[in-house]
């Protein structure tokens, strides 16, 4: 009965009310609504928009105030994975945002927000919303709570950055999580995955004094580098005209990374192809500007 009642009373306001009946009806009757009836409810409405899931939340906090209903972090995990259809729609983001908001209220109210698992939850479904540094205020919050952050934190927090795309945001935030990062070690140890987060936000920023500095800092942190390291990089090198830096890189990819030597150096064959061409190109615009003035 209770995923009948999911299936009908979703996708339409007027449902809200007759279902809020129903269940108010059952539990007169010494039924026991589970909490998953509820989170399961709730997931279902989300994918019909972000005001009609926030409406259900609502009500998820009113019957577990009029019903003592045990939400435990597994429910609210399920409430946060709800994914709205926001994309490219600035107002169906602030609904969204609202619903995640009114989730980690509930969250904090009933004293589920209190570990490094429960402000994850709330930052990954933060971070599947395109919406500029809202999971900063997210880490600020987890922070202020005198919670302490972890790996997947430090992952979550730079996927959000790269998804956001801004230039001067992402140069911003690639040096605060960094010193953020350090202030954690050795209690969080980057992977070189984490690593190279750091890195392709210098890709996206065009910083490759920086970017060389993260590769350092790998055998400083004791992580190896892997292919995708290299291949940051290079491009990296190659986008910001940085030649010696590019020659230094690749000396370095065939030495720690012997077996994927090749690969790299296709990589860097290609990047230097297209380095000529460019060379070439500007070569027949300068003959030709030459000409032009000559004439």
């Amino acid at each position: 009965m209770y995923q009948a009642l999911v299936l009908l009373s979703c996708h339409h306001s007027p449902a809200l009310a007759w279902a809020d009946a129903v269940i108010k009806q059952c539990r007169a009757t010494g039924q026991v609504v589970p909490a998953s009836f509820l989170t399961s409810w709730a997931h279902n409405c989300g994918t019909v928009s972000p005001n009609q899931a926030l409406k259900v939340i609502h009500m998820v906090r009113a019957h577990r105030h009029h019903y003592q209903l045990e939400l435990d972090l597994s429910n609210y995990g399920d409430l946060l994975a709800i994914r709205y259809h926001c994309h490219d729609n600035i107002s169906r983001q602030k609904e969204a945002l609202n619903c995640i908001r009114a989730i980690k209220n509930s969250m904090d109210t009933w004293g589920v927000l209190n570990s490094t698992e429960a402000f994850n939850l709330v930052l990954k479904a933060v971070v599947a919303i395109p919406a500029v540094g809202a999971h900063y205020t997210t880490y600020n919050d987890m922070t202020s709570s005198h919670v302490d952050p972890d790996l997947q934190t430090f992952h979550l927090l730079l996927d959000g950055t790269l998804a956001e795309g801004s230039v001067k945001n992402t140069k911003k935030a690639a040096y605060y999580l960094w010193r953020s990062l350090m202030k954690e070690w050795p209690r969080v140890r980057p992977d070189v995955e984490l690593v190279n987060k750091f890195i392709r936000c210098c890709v996206v920023c065009g910083d490759a004094e920086r970017g060389l500095v993260f590769l350092s800092a790998l055998s400083d942190c004791s992580v190896e580098p892997d292919v995708q390291t290299f291949t940051l990089l290079l491009e990296l090198c190659h986008s910001t005209n940085q030649r010696e830096s590019f020659e230094s890189v690749l000396k370095l990819a065939e030495h720690c990374l012997p077996d994927e030597a090749p690969q790299v150096r296709t990589l860097a064959h290609e990047l230097q192809r297209q380095w000529r061409a460019q060379e070439d190109i500007s070569l027949v615009q300068g003959i030709l500007s030459h000409l032009d003035t000559s004439i």
